[in-house]
């Protein structure tokens, strides 16, 4: 299965690079990275860097025979969407539009959110009606309705994506503050399903080659607020777990809503991947960088 792979530049690319090559070793691979995203991806196949929001950079990205699509590519940060709702628009679900034009009768597989729901009752189902309440849930909603109208397109949605490798991710940020003594305020009112990057690169290595279609969700298996995550951080770490501050999203500044209860149901996700989730405290246990078991 030669494959392309949007987005590669991310946690869940460096962790799903080497995964995709044991996985299929004489397949070709190609990792689009857009060209301000500081890459953790070192493994040596070939790298693409590019803005696909562009049709001349996305021609050239994508031209070529593929078997099927991975497509990481999204602007995650939520506020930002928020504040530049046509630029969210372009790289969230216009580029999901051309790859599905592109690619209508190719494998798609694509990683949306937990934020295509309004967190009225969590513990979402893939079945569940969507109602985003930010800029950033509706054009991921709006990139999940073009997946599902390919033949073999599959959605898989996720949430709180954590690891080490970029230092973007609330995990990092939580403990450059606890290293440096510094406080971090964090929701008690936002509960979701924090999710290891190399735990959704090993589902995402289940589901790429299965004949799954529709929409699936993987996530962590703990449901947990903001403020439980940081603490369980600051406990392994041994840090003064009284640097986390109880606090409101109300009362963080944050420009977009986020759902109150996005949890998510992954009991399909697990059983059809074959991927059991990482509790977030073994993850933290783990030496940096490592990986579970190929």
């Amino acid at each position: 299965m030669n494959l392309l792979v949007t987005g590669a530049g991310g946690n869940v690319g460096a962790r799903l690079a080497p995964r995709l090559r044991g996985k299929f070793p004489s397949a070709q691979l190609r990792f689009v990275i857009h060209h301000s995203a500081p890459s953790a991806l070192s493994f040596p196949d070939e790298i693409v860097v590019t803005d696909l929001t562009h049709r001349d950079d996305f021609d050239r990205a994508t031209q070529g025979r593929w078997d099927g699509v991975i497509h990481l590519a999204s602007l995650t940060d939520v506020d930002a969407c928020e504040r530049d709702p046509q630029t969210a628009r372009a790289v969230n679900a216009e580029v999901t539009r051309r790859l599905c034009e592109r690619f209508r009768d190719k494998r798609i597989v694509f990683v949306s959110t937990d934020y295509v729901f309004d967190g009225t009752h969590g513990s979402y189902a893939p079945s569940d009606v969507t109602h985003p309440q930010s800029v950033y849930g509706s054009t991921k909603r709006a990139a999940e309705e073009m997946v599902l109208s390919v033949s073999r397109g599959l959605v898989i949605r996720t949430a709180g994506i954590y690891d080490w490798a970029l230092g973007k991710t609330f995990l990092s940020f939580v403990e450059r503050c606890a290293r440096a003594g510094q406080s971090v305020r964090a929701a008690t009112d936002i509960h979701y399903s924090p999710t290891w990057a190399d735990d959704l690169a090993r589902a995402l290595i289940g589901l790429v080659d299965s004949s799954a279609c529709g929409i699936l969700h993987f996530a962590g298996s703990e449901a947990m607020t903001r403020y439980q995550f940081a603490r369980v951080v600051v406990s392994e770490l041994d840090a003064d777990e009284k640097l986390i501050m109880p606090a409101t999203q109300d009362s963080l500044g944050l420009v977009a809503r986020r759902p109150a209860d996005s949890t998510l149901n992954s009991e399909s996700g697990y059983a059809l991947s074959g991927v059991c989730p990482t509790p977030l405290a073994e993850v933290l246990r783990l030496p940096r960088g490592e990986s579970r078991t190929l």
